[in-house]
C-alpha cells in the first residue's frame, strides 16, 4: 500500500490466510508468527484499524494437514483474545459434520475450493460479525 493511498482511514481488515502456507510446508508456529507480524505492521501504520482473521477452513483435499490447520487456528485465536483491535471468526467448526469431518456438498469437485453451499456457510457465520 502506498502512503498516498492511505488518505482514507482503514477501519477494518478481514484476512483469510494460512491454508496455502501450511500446504507449502510452513508449520503452524510460522503461520502464527506471520500473522503477528502482519498485525504489528498494520497497527504501526494504522493504529485504530480492526483486524479480523477468518479461521483456516478444513477441506477434504488437504485433510492430511488438519492437525496443523487446527494448531494454527488455535494459536491465532488465543493471540487475538489478548491483542487489542483483533478478532477471530471461526468458520472451521461450521464446515464440519457431526463426525468432525468436512461436510459433504460444500466443495467443488476438486475438494479444495468451496461451492455456493460452502460460501453460504461463510455468509451466515461471517456476515453478522462484520461492522
Amino acid at each position: 500500500m502506498r502512503t498516498a493511498s492511505c488518505s482514507r482511514i482503514t477501519r477494518e481488515i478481514v484476512l483469510y490466510a494460512g491454508g496455502n502456507d501450511i500446504n507449502a510446508g510452513k508449520q503452524p508456529e510460522q503461520v502464527f508468527k506471520d500473522f503477528q507480524l502482519f498485525v504489528s505492521t498494520v497497527h504501526q501504520r494504522l493504529p485504530s484499524t480492526q483486524i479480523t482473521f477468518i479461521s483456516i477452513a478444513p477441506n477434504p483435499a488437504r485433510w492430511s494437514q488438519v492437525e496443523r490447520v487446527r494448531e494454527a487456528n488455535r494459536l491465532i485465536a488465543d493471540y487475538v483474545q489478548k491483542t487489542p483491535r483483533t478478532s477471530f471468526i471461526d468458520v472451521y467448526s461450521h464446515m464440519l459434520n457431526e463426525q468432525g469431518l468436512p461436510k459433504e456438498g460444500i466443495y467443488r469437485d476438486d475438494k479444495l475450493h468451496m461451492n455456493e453451499n460452502g460460501y453460504a456457510i461463510w455468509k451466515d457465520v461471517i456476515g453478522p460479525k462484520l461492522k
